[in-house]
């Protein structure tokens, strides 16, 4: 192996290993988390989410050799990554569900930004932050979303001159 392609090696190895450790630490910190967000799956109403994972998943093994070239750690992404572990911590002791689901991929992505910076780590946000479509967060905004559709489907109707009722 010539030393260009050794430093290449290095260059790739180390950052990929380091974010694959604080993966690993923050999966075992949020076990719980993870099983919650795997228990709301089995949910016929989340029931994409198996599916969201696996694209993760995919994407992530796709984009990941790109990642590692030129890896910059970065301080803000660091700062972001405490600031979503803490609000995983005051979820937690508040037992707020959904926010800690939401906070395990969002630690995800702010370890990729932290250990790769910013250049390279965008090259992972969207597959380690796929899998948010999937998580309770959404049931939320349904009545809000349900509101918008009608308001929308109305203004269309009135716009064609279509008799309609709406009814609720």
């Amino acid at each position: 192996m010539t030393t260009a392609s050794a430093n290449l090696a290095r260059g790739v190895v180390a950052p990929s290993l380091m974010f694959a450790g604080i993966v690993v630490l923050i999966v075992a910190s949020q076990w719980e988390t993870v099983a919650s967000v795997w228990r709301t799956w089995q949910v016929d109403s989340y029931g994409h989410g198996p599916l969201a994972g696996l694209l993760s998943l995919w994407l992530l093994w796709r984009a990941w050799p790109r990642a590692g070239l030129d890896a910059q750690p970065s301080a803000p992404g660091l700062l972001l990554l405490i600031g979503v572990l803490v609000a995983w911590l005051l979820a937690n002791l508040m037992e707020i569900q959904a926010i800690r689901q939401v906070c395990l991929f969002l630690a995800l992505g702010s370890a990729a930004w932290a250990v790769f910076g910013w250049n390279q780590g965008r090259v992972l946000l969207f597959p380690l932050l796929l899998p948010l479509i999937a998580v309770s967060i959404w049931d939320q905004l349904l009545i809000p979303l349900q509101n918008l559709t009608v308001a929308l489907v109305s203004f269309g109707i009135r716009l064609t001159d279509i008799p309609a009722f709406i009814d609720g």
